[in-house]
């Protein structure tokens, strides 16, 4: 009876332990969706200067219509449209192989689909553009090879002169385009903004050319994942809780390489900061895969400076003879 009992609970130890690096991935697995759906939905509802939202089907409605749409309405609404983020878009008529000239200063075009990258893109004519061909600052804007410009151009959109009229129908031909939205959830504490780190934590190398920039940190980010998945599936995480923030770390890891391929940046929104003296002060932007991984750092790190130590076991004496 006691064999019997030994080999359940041996039988039960053994399947807790197969089940774990199971359960293990499957946590890290969650935190990669709810990572990659939460940065889709700021891609989608978020703008800022460089990414903005673009409505192309608006022949027959209003911008204010237009905003209701996406549930801006009331305050949020005028607010966008009190701050000129709003502009009306008519078709380019820009050609990939003219100069910029001083005449195009301040002009923004914009593409909604196709760059490859996080869409819509809008790149705006600055002093710094002037005596460049398009084709190079549109590729740098946009983030595409340059062979691809005249194809996008041909299918892009410039902002118009006329002024937006918030409750006048568009006209044919036309969209909206709004270049800033960001959303409040605790004033001065806690907002929703678009942002995208083409570097690492903290902006680290973001000034290094984009190609090393692109292959340096998704070549180390990819090999800290394959580490991770490797030191779980073994079940050398450790304690439990080294384990579940092991997994925390690799969700976070996984969904930031998964950003780096597919838009050669990283896709940030949580903005926490306060004002002090009539002064910012902000934690970088950061994102749901940044929470996993920095969770997982910060437990690990607590559990290693707080772990009791067994006590030293004292050396056997020798008996003396009897």
């Amino acid at each position: 009876m006691s064999s019997q009992n030994n080999d359940i609970a041996a039988k039960k130890t053994t399947t807790s332990w197969a089940m774990r690096p199971a359960l293990l991935f499957a946590f890290a697995a969650l935190l990669v969706v709810l990572d990659l759906s939460s940065k889709a939905w700021a891609t989608a509802e978020l703008a800022n200067a460089a990414h903005p939202l673009v409505w192309t089907q608006m022949q027959g409605k209003t911008p204010q219509a237009a905003l209701a749409e996406r549930g801006i309405v009331g305050q949020e609404a005028q607010k966008i449209a009190d701050s000129g983020a709003l502009a009306r878009l008519q078709r380019s008529t820009w050609k990939a192989t003219e100069v910029v000239s001083t005449a195009m200063l301040g002009k923004h075009v914009v593409v909604t689909a196709g760059s490859g990258y996080a869409n819509p893109r809008a790149a705006r004519m600055l002093n710094r553009h002037v005596g460049k061909p398009l084709v190079e600052v549109l590729a740098d804007g946009w983030r595409v090879d340059s062979e691809r410009v005249a194809g996008l151009l041909a299918q892009a959109w410039q902002v118009s002169d006329l002024p937006v009229e918030f409750d006048k129908p568009l006209l044919a031909g036309e969209a909206l385009a709004s270049f800033d939205r960001t959303i409040v959830l605790l004033p001065n504490w806690l907002h929703f903004v678009y942002a995208e780190n083409p570097g690492a934590a903290f902006s680290f190398l973001v000034d290094a050319p984009a190609m090393l920039r692109h292959l340096l940190f998704t070549v180390i980010s990819s090999l800290a994942a394959l580490a991770l998945c490797w030191w779980l599936f073994k079940g050398h995480g450790g304690t439990v809780l080294t384990s579940w923030s092991l997994a925390a770390i690799l969700g976070g890891a996984i969904g930031n390489v998964i950003d780096r391929l597919h838009y050669h940046v990283v896709i940030d929104f949580i903005y926490m900061f306060f004002v002090s003296d009539g002064k910012v002060h902000g934690w970088p932007v950061y994102n749901v895969a940044d929470m996993g991984i920095t969770v997982g750092v910060i437990l690990i790190a607590a559990e290693s400076l707080f772990r009791r130590q067994p006590a030293p076991v004292a050396p056997a004496t020798a008996q003396p003879p009897a």
